[in-house]
């Protein structure tokens, strides 16, 4: 209990200061190179372990097709007239 009771204020301390960080970050009061290396910061600090960025690829219809969603595909034909 004594352990719970010293660690308390320092964890409220911490979540004081990071909330304070959150609103200066969001609502854009630091100089841009402070943001962007709190961001970065955070960035690194979500990261796992070994997690390697994938890279980004285009959704094609059968991808949606796939996962359930309906594709409707429209041609140049129907966009010029309108239907």
């Amino acid at each position: 209990m004594r352990a719970y009771v010293e660690i308390l204020p320092v964890l409220q301390a911490e979540e004081s200061l990071l909330a304070q960080t959150r609103l200066a970050v969001g609502t854009g009061s630091l100089k841009p190179d402070a943001a962007r290396d709190i961001l970065r910061s955070w960035e690194r600090a979500a990261e796992r372990p070994g997690q390697k960025k994938r890279p980004a690829v285009k959704a094609t219809p059968q991808t949606f097709i796939g996962t359930g969603i309906g594709v409707q595909l429209v041609t140049e034909a129907k966009k010029e007239s309108g239907t």
